[in-house]
């Protein structure tokens, strides 16, 4: 049997709109897009963010309990020979967007299934540079699951230190 994906009932590209933007992130360590609604998917972008030495993760609905699960691939100029790592979890309270307790903090992550009764997939890379301007850095593909059949209504971005400056962004799409 041949698929073929065409305008007429094929599968739709991501119409993707801003829907929140934080530049204000000055001395935080948390924050958090609240009040979500009305879009089947959420996307969030970090762009020049600079923070205090740490790691970063994501939670949504404000959930902290042991309801995520993920896979990440880091590769990392600090390990073996090959160069990579894999981390795994499962019963984790948050999926880690960079764990490579650095400087600048960069991720692309997509959360789906926002509208509707079931788990939500999140989806993306993350990295970390310890040092700006160097080649010491991690860099991984996230795929996670958060283990919980509720609408999607906030997600949080936590440092264990704080940033210093850049802007997240928040898009959505139907």
């Amino acid at each position: 049997m041949t698929v073929t994906l065409n305008s007429a009932g094929g599968a739709s590209v991501p119409n993707w709109l801003i829907v929140q933007t934080n530049s204000a992130l000055s001395g935080l360590s948390t924050i958090t897009f609240s009040g979500l609604s009305g879009y089947a998917k959420y996307r969030l972008m970090a762009s020049n963010l600079v923070a205090v030495s740490g790691t970063t993760v994501v939670t949504l609905n404000s959930d902290t309990t042991a309801k995520y699960s993920f896979v990440s691939t880091a590769n990392t100029n600090s390990v073996a020979a090959d160069g990579y790592q894999t981390y795994k979890g499962t019963a984790q309270t948050s999926v880690p967007l960079s764990t490579g307790n650095g400087i600048a903090p960069s991720f692309d992550v997509t959360v789906d299934n926002a509208l509707i009764l079931t788990p939500k997939a999140i989806v993306g890379w993350g990295a970390d540079t310890t040092n700006l301007g160097t080649a010491s850095f991690e860099i991984g593909r996230i795929d996670g699951i958060y283990q919980s059949s509720s609408l999607l209504t906030s997600i949080t971005i936590t440092r264990t230190a704080n940033f210093t400056s850049g802007t997240i962004y928040l898009l959505g799409a139907s």
